[in-house]
């Protein structure tokens, strides 16, 4: 036997119906709802007013160029600012148990990676003393950075000193190049006047012999003579110019390394020139901006707290409300 469809009218919810007991039990509803507001003014009333100081500071710079790095460093003093780590010093100098009187400092990351916002929170009788406790804690962090930013600083001056002694070695190295171009250069000079005097001595000799008459007594032993002179000119020639093949070939291979001594100069100055910029970059703790201490308490916040109170109001009441209507009708059935 098939079903007939359930009719929709028996799912409705007559909204009008419970309007009505809402607007019936409307001095009910309204109690509860004044009732949580209340109960929000009397905790606003009784809640210690507490105020906040606040700074901003910038994080020491001790690896410059590195984005990284820089996120690192402001994570680490964060967390060494809400752990505690600077808490003991900072009671010393201010003769104060921090941990006694309740003071936690707070950071947080503020736009760029190297900018932390620092605060503290303070009661209405200590309100004054959250700005001296801000200042003596960024003196604590500076102090606590100042080693390790002469750390840095030394170890960029001995960077530096490193590459000065590497340009003083290639300048040297240059200087020993030059010296030896010069001496090749006299070398070079002095075997090529000696094949020029070679070169004179043969057309010297070949014009003498030239002048002898053909067929005289001298000719032969003219012609002997010649011939010898000009295979001893050949083997000298031959020595002179093996010679200056190798004094060339070493000429070149000295200009090679006097170029390549001065592209050393110049990268060993352009290491040089970006380790003083950087070392001008490391810098210790900077304030941005000067202790603060709010105008007003930040807590309790009386808005907040009243709004919360309303909106959980009206979820307790509704339910009152239908539950005083379901007793109200069990009452007068029985």
């Amino acid at each position: 036997m098939q079903q007939s469809p359930l009719d929709e009218k028996d799912f409705e919810i007559d909204l009008s119906a419970y309007l009505r007991v809402l607007a019936g039990r409307k001095w009910l509803f309204g109690a509860v709802v004044l009732l949580f507001l209340a109960a929000a003014l009397v905790q606003v009333a009784v809640s210690p007013k507490i105020y906040q100081a606040t700074m901003m500071i910038e994080i020491p710079v001790l690896t410059p160029g590195s984005t990284d790095a820089d996120a690192k460093g402001a994570e680490q003093l964060k967390g060494l600012i809400e752990n505690g780590s600077f808490d003991d010093e900072v009671g010393r100098r201010l003769n104060l148990d921090l941990h006694r009187s309740g003071v936690h400092f707070e950071a947080e990351n503020i736009g760029s990676n190297n900018l932390l916002r620092v605060s503290v929170r303070r009661g209405a009788a200590e309100r004054q003393t959250g700005a001296f406790l801000l200042k003596s804690l960024s003196e604590v962090i500076a102090e606590s950075y100042r080693n390790r930013v002469e750390a840095a600083n030394l170890e960029f001056d001995r960077k530096i000193q490193q590459n000065e002694r590497l340009i003083e070695n290639a300048r040297n190295k240059a200087e020993n190049i030059e010296g030896q171009l010069k001496e090749l250069s006299v070398r070079l000079e002095r075997l090529n006047a000696e094949a020029r005097s070679l070169d004179a001595d043969v057309d010297e000799l070949r014009e003498k012999r030239d002048a002898v008459p053909k067929g005289s007594a001298k000719e032969g032993s003219l012609v002997i003579e010649f011939a010898e002179y000009l295979q001893e000119a050949a083997n000298l020639r031959h020595r002179i110019y093996n010679q200056l093949s190798d004094l060339v070939i070493s000429k070149l291979n000295l200009v090679f390394d006097l170029k390549g001594a001065d592209f050393q100069i110049r990268d060993f100055q352009a290491i040089i020139d970006e380790l003083k910029v950087r070392k001008n970059m490391i810098s210790n703790l900077k304030i941005v901006s000067q202790p603060k201490l709010s105008p007003g308490p930040v807590s309790p916040r009386p808005k907040k707290i009243l709004f919360l109170a309303f909106i959980l109001g009206l979820f307790v009441a509704i339910p009152v409300v239908f539950l005083r209507e379901y007793w109200g009708n069990n009452i007068k059935h029985a």
